[in-house]
C-alpha cells in the first residue's frame, strides 16, 4: 500500500524532529530555518533563540572563517557535501567540540536553495584527546620552568617566558602572577606579570592593589589555605561575575604560589573566549609549576639576605679597619715619631753614633711600613680623592713596587657612593696582588667606566694566564673572594684567560640605590 504525499510530510517532520543527532535546516546566507530538539539542547538555546540569527553567532570565532568558506565551496558547486570537525560555543559559554556533516539542497535549474546539517557532539572525545596533549605540553612547560629557575639568577627576569610556556601549553587566554598581602580586613593582591594570547587585552589598573576579598571572598579564603580554586561566571556570585567581567574573563583557575612555607601570591590561568574547567592533570602540572615560582622567589629571598649579610659584614670589618687604621697611624706614629726623636738626642752623646743611625733607619723603615698597613686597612686616598683618584694612587704605588708598566683608561665621570667604591677598590687590590703573585706578567691595563645602569672595572695583564682545570673550576680563594664582593651588590666577576695570552678580570657593579633582587 502506497504512502499519500502528506503522511510522508509528517514522517519527515517526525524523523528531523525526533532525530537523537543535532539537525538544522540552514540559509544560503547563515541562518536558521529550522533546528531540532537534540540540536538545541546540544547549544543550550531554544529554538526560537536560534532561529532569530545564524550558525555564525554560535560558531567559535576561530571556526568562522572556515566555516564560511566550506559554505562558498557548496553554494558555488565545487562540493555537494562536506565533514567537518569544528567548535560551537554554546549559551552558557562552555565550548563545544561537534562533527558536522552537511549537504546542500538544489532546485531542478541547480542553484542552492538551503543547507541541511547533522552534527555530533564529539566534546569528550575531543577534551580527552586535548587533555592528554596538554598535559604533555605543560610539563614540557614545567621543565622549561624548572631550567630557568635553576640556572637563573633573578626569577623576574624569566617568569615571562615560563608564565608564556605555560600560557600557551595550558591553552589559556591569560596568564597572571598577583602578589598577595593578608590584611585585617581581607587580601589584597598586586598584579606583578602579565601574559597574554593574541587578541586578549591588558587588566585594566594593574598596577594597584585590589582587594581580592571584595571580588572572590570565598576563593581568597581558600587561597590563603594553599587550596587550588576554580571561578567561573556561572554559578557565581554577583560580585564574582562582575570580577570576572572586569577582567574580560569566563572563568580562572587560581593556583596558589607557596614560599618558604608561606603564601606569597597566586597564578591565575584565565579563559577569556568561554567557561571552561582544566582537567585534573593539567592542574597538577599548573600546580608543579607555581610550586617552581614560589621556590624561585625564595631562593633569591635567601640570596638577597645572603648579599645582605656579606655586605654588612664586609661594611664592618672596612669600619674596623678604619678604627685601627686610625689606632696605628696615630698611636704608633707618634710613638715611633718620639723614639726618633729621642735617638737624634742620644746620637749626640753616644760613642757609637753609626749604630744609633742605623736605627734611626729601622725606625724610618718600620714608620713607612706602619702607614702602608694603615692604608691598606683603610685607603686614606678614597676619603680624600674618591675613586679614579685612589686607583691612580694604587697603580702608581704599584708600578714602584712591581716594576711592571701599568696603563690607566679612566673615565672622569665615575662617582660611586663609598661602599661601592671601597668594594672596587679592594677588587682592584686582590686583582693586582694576583697578577704579581701568579702571572709573570710585564704589562698591566686598568680600565674603569660607567654605563647608564653600572660601574665596570677591568683589569688586564699579558702574563701566562690560568691553567683551564683552574679556570673551570672558579679559580682560588682571590677569584671567589672578588667574585663574593661583587654579587654582594648584585653585581657580576668574570674571568677570561688563555695559556699564554694573559689574564682579564672584569667586574660590574649596578649604580642604583640597590640591587634590584632586594625589592623582590
Amino acid at each position: 500500500m502506497g504512502v499519500d504525499a502528506a503522511s510522508a510530510t509528517v514522517w519527515y517532520r517526525r524523523a528531523f524532529e525526533e532525530a537523537p543527532t543535532g539537525m538544522a535546516i540552514v540559509a544560503l546566507d547563515g541562518r536558521y530555518l529550522r533546528v531540532n530538539r537534540a540540536y538545541c539542547e546540544m547549544l543550550g538555546y531554544s529554538a526560537e533563540e536560534l532561529l532569530a540569527t545564524g550558525f555564525a553567532a554560535v560558531t567559535h570565532p576561530e571556526d568562522r572563517e572556515r566555516s564560511f568558506e566550506v559554505a562558498a565551496e557548496m553554494i558555488a558547486g565545487d562540493v555537494d557535501h562536506l565533514d567537518l570537525v569544528k567548535r560551537y560555543v554554546r549559551k552558557d559559554g562552555s565550548i563545544l567540540w561537534a562533527h558536522l556533516h552537511s549537504s546542500i539542497v538544489r532546485d531542478a535549474s541547480g542553484e542552492g536553495l538551503y543547507f541541511v546539517s547533522q552534527t555530533q557532539d564529539i566534546t569528550g572525545t575531543i577534551t580527552t584527546r586535548l587533555t592528554l596533549e596538554q598535559r604533555g605540553a605543560v610539563l614540557e612547560a614545567v621543565a622549561f620552568a624548572a631550567d630557568r629557575f635553576l640556572v637563573g639568577d633573578d626569577w623576574e627576569d624569566d617568569i615571562g617566558p615560563v608564565l608564556a610556556k605555560l600560557g600557551q601549553a595550558a591553552g589559556a587566554s591569560r596568564v597572571t602572577l598577583w602578589e598577595d598581602r593578608p590584611e585585617e580586613s581581607g587580601v589584597t593582591a598586586r598584579l606583578r606579570f602579565e601574559w597574554d594570547a593574541p587578541g586578549i587585552a591588558r587588566i585594566p589598573d594593574s598596577e594597584e592593589w585590589v582587594p581580592l576579598h571584595q571580588r572572590f571572598s570565598r576563593h581568597a579564603e581558600a587561597i590563603l589555605r594553599g587550596e587550588t580554586v576554580l571561578v567561573r561566571r556561572s554559578g557565581g556570585t554577583a560580585e564574582e561575575r562582575r570580577g570576572l567581567e572586569r577582567v574580560g574573563a569566563h572563568s580562572i583557575l587560581g593556583v596558589p604560589v607557596m614560599s618558604d612555607g608561606r603564601l606569597w601570591g597566586h597564578l591565575g590561568i584565565h579563559a577569556c573566549d568561554g567557561e571552561r574547567e582544566w582537567s585534573p592533570p593539567v592542574v597538577d602540572a599548573v600546580r608543579v609549576a607555581a610550586h617552581l615560582v614560589g621556590a624561585a622567589i625564595g631562593r633569591q629571598r635567601s640570596t638577597s639576605a645572603l648579599r645582605q649579610l656579606s655586605r654588612k659584614d664586609a661594611s664592618v670589618r672596612e669600619e674596623e679597619g678604619r678604627h685601627i687604621a686610625r689606632r696605628i697611624h696615630d698611636e704608633l706614629g707618634q710613638n715611633l715619631t718620639a723614639l726618633k726623636m729621642e735617638l737624634a738626642h742620644l746620637r749626640r752623646f753616644t760613642e757609637d753614633p753609626a749604630r744609633v743611625g742605623a736605627m734611626m733607619t729601622l725606625v724610618d723603615d718600620t714608620v713607612a711600613r706602619v702607614r702602608e698597613i694603615a692604608a691598606e686597612l683603610r685607603p686614606p686616598v678614597l676619603d680624600d680623592l674618591g675613586l679614579t683618584g685612589a686607583i691612580e694612587w694604587v697603580m702608581t704605588e704599584f708600578q714602584r713596587r712591581s716594576g711592571l708598566r701599568c696603563e690607566l683608561e679612566l673615565a672622569e665621570d665615575v662617582e660611586l657612593d663609598e661602599r661601592r667604591s671601597i668594594t672596587l677598590y679592594r677588587i682592584l687590590q686582590e686583582a693586582l696582588a694576583n697578577v704579581l703573585r701568579h702571572a709573570d706578567a710585564r704589562h698591566v691595563t686598568v680600565l674603569l667606566e660607567r654605563g647608564a645602569e653600572g660601574c665596570v672595572l677591568e683589569v688586564r695583564d699579558d702574563g701566562k694566564g690560568m691553567p683551564p682545570d683552574a679556570l673551570q673550576a672558579g679559580g682560588g680563594l682571590g677569584i671567589v673572594g672578588m667574585r663574593e664582593r661583587a654579587e654582594s651588590w648584585g653585581g657580576e666577576l668574570t674571568v677570561e684567560s688563555r695559556g699564554g695570552r694573559g689574564t682579564v678580570v672584569r667586574v660590574w657593579l649596578p649604580v642604583g640605590e640597590s640591587p634590584r633582587s632586594e625589592a623582590s
